[in-house]
This record gives C-alpha cells, sequence and structure tokens, in this order.
C-alpha cells in the first residue's frame, strides 16, 4: 500500500485537542449517543472530530475534519488500531496514542463513567 501525504498538520491536531482540554474550544455531539463506536463531536471552532468510544471509554480519534473541509483519517494505513505500547514509523503517532483525560472525556466528551 502506498503511503498518503498528511493533509493536516500533526501539531494543528495536537494543538486543538490542547484547546479542548484547556476549555478553550467546547464541543457538542452529532447524532445520538452512542456507547461503543465512532462519535462525531463539531467543535466550537470549526473542526469535526470523530472518536472512538469503546464501551463508554474514550479509546482514540478516529478522524478530523478541519473547517475548511481537509478530511483526515489517523488509521488509513492499518487494518485495525495500534494497542497501547506498539509503535508506528508512520506519521501521526502522537495522534493516535493521544488519549482524553478521564475528566475530560466524561465533561467534554460526555463518555465515561459519570457522563
Amino acid at each position: 500500500m502506498a503511503k498518503r501525504k498528511p493533509t493536516v498538520a500533526e501539531a494543528e491536531v495536537l494543538s486543538v485537542l490542547a484547546a479542548i482540554e484547556r476549555g478553550e474550544v467546547t464541543l457538542s455531539r452529532e447524532g445520538k449517543d452512542l456507547y461503543a463506536g465512532d462519535q462525531t463531536y463539531v467543535a466550537s471552532n470549526g473542526w469535526k472530530l470523530v472518536v472512538f468510544n469503546d464501551c463508554n471509554s474514550w479509546d482514540y480519534l478516529d478522524s478530523v475534519v478541519t473547517p475548511d473541509g481537509i478530511e483526515h483519517d489517523f488509521w488509513w494505513f492499518l487494518g485495525e488500531p495500534i494497542v497501547d505500547g506498539e509503535s508506528c514509523d508512520e506519521p501521526y503517532a502522537d495522534v493516535r496514542a493521544y488519549r482524553a483525560p478521564d475528566d475530560v472525556a466524561r465533561v467534554v466528551y460526555l463518555i465515561g463513567s459519570d457522563a
């Protein structure tokens, strides 16, 4: 499989995730509340984020759409997501390794036992 050229800078994605953690960017859930599966969020800065909710647990960021419509799937080169502890030389390793802190997952993403 040929490598795709990254369409969104990893630092830009990490910056958006950090702004969400700090409360500078707010989220609204798009569609119904899911116990498991891809949950879409619309951010106040115009981004869309798709988070994989694994049985009411924030698992990983699946993909994003930037305000100007650029879509990026962080798992395009794999048959399945990387398991914790594995490494990969592909781009976006830090985005794929990102996990929302438990309090952010519960309060902001509405995923977790107190959601």
